[in-house]
């Protein structure tokens, strides 16, 4: 991190991303007085939960009015920001699942790793990247509900995941401490998988 450190002296960073509010916690180690990382938390997600045959309108405008409007006009109000300073990182995490009653969910997020290398397309040339971080399950309090209630699930997900444990949260900042930083000046229009192998073929 002594690299990253010495490179954020020499440029202001900015960095939208969502659920990562206490990512700027891990940022002030690195916040020297000519430089500045700017984390982002937008509206919570809805890990929803729905048999396809069940979905219904009113189903499909409430996930996707969280999970897709709000994060393309939140990437849309600090693009303008960051287009006018000629320099900036957006980002958002976004989930790939195919598990059972996970199709419309999945939709969902999916849509947002298209939106960031579609933004790229419109914004890079302009100097500002975006990118999409692709988190694995989180060991959550729901997490820990669920291992005495469902210990089968639990062991589902896990044996998924390669590593053989849930994502801490440190795994998910400083994947984005990475993309916010000079030392991701060259990565635009990507999706960072940090999800211990899971969506490894």
């Amino acid at each position: 991190m002594r690299i990253l450190e010495d490179r954020f002296e020499r440029k202001v960073n900015w960095l939208a991303v969502t659920h990562a509010s206490r990512a700027y916690k891990a940022c002030c180690p690195y916040r020297k007085s000519n430089s500045d990382v700017l984390v982002v938390e937008t509206a919570k997600s809805l890990g929803y939960t729905k048999p396809a045959l069940e979905i219904t309108g009113n189903d499909w405008s409430k996930l996707f009015d969280l999970q897709v409007k709000k994060h393309f006009f939140f990437s849309q109000m600090v693009g303008k920001i960051m287009i006018a300073h000629g320099y900036g990182k957006t980002g958002s995490t976004w989930a790939a699942s195919t598990n059972f009653a996970k199709c419309f969910y999945g939709m969902s997020k999916a849509v947002i790793s298209q939106m960031m290398a579609a933004l790229s397309t419109e914004w890079t040339p302009k100097g500002v990247r975006g990118n999409a971080i692709a988190p694995t399950v989180p060991f959550t309090s729901s997490a820990e509900y669920n291992k005495t209630r469902d210990p089968e699930h639990i062991n589902r997900l896990l044996s998924r995941i390669k590593l053989g444990r849930f994502a801490k949260p440190e795994d998910n900042f400083d994947a984005a401490l990475f993309l916010a930083s000079p030392a991701a000046d060259f990565v635009s229009g990507q999706t960072l998988f940090v999800d211990g192998g899971w969506n490894a073929v």
